[in-house]
């Protein structure tokens, strides 16, 4: 028994669902979720914890159906987020500068960042993660689908709006 609850995620990954519930049902959370500065510095904003919650999972969705679950509902928020012109603007520019820790456990290993970054570089780098991190594994369809399809409409907004990130 304490095996298999080993191989559950955390307390934490119960704030995913309210959290897709609310991104999907109202614009008003998705522009606070994102916008939210933290009180001092040295905490990180909400949308940067969330992104550090769900690389977690990314490096993890292999051990169990439940992970993998947790790890697509993370993509599916994320998806609606990037699909919002607003938002997406938002987390492309130089506002949206935050530090998030990203996990960094398994090879291959992302590149240390240290100091604040532009908050789609950070989530460019986590689609990237996760499909180097789940390509050993089974195929799992829908979480490639979605991670390119993040990509893709990342990829596709900085294109035609012309806007050039840095790290």
């Amino acid at each position: 028994v304490k095996l298999s609850l080993t191989n559950r995620p955390g307390n934490e990954a119960t704030i995913i669902l309210s959290t897709y519930d609310f991104v999907s049902a109202n614009k008003l959370f998705c522009y606070n979720l994102v916008t939210t500065l933290p009180e001092t510095r040295t905490e990180a904003t909400p949308f940067s914890s969330y992104i550090s919650l769900t690389s977690y999972l990314f490096q993890h969705a292999h051990r169990s159906s439940r992970s993998a679950q947790y790890t697509c509902l993370c993509l599916y928020t994320i998806q609606l987020i990037v699909e919002d012109q607003n938002l997406v603007r938002r987390i492309c520019s130089e506002e949206s500068k935050t530090a998030v820790r990203l996990c960094r456990q398994r090879q291959p290993f992302l590149p240390l960042v240290r100091g604040d970054r532009v908050m789609v570089t950070v989530i460019m780098d986590l689609m990237i993660d996760g499909i180097n991190h789940n390509l050993r594994r089974r195929l799992e369809v829908e979480f490639y689908i979605l991670c390119t399809g993040i990509l893709l409409r990342i990829i596709s907004f900085l294109g035609k709006s012309r806007i050039r990130i840095g790290t």
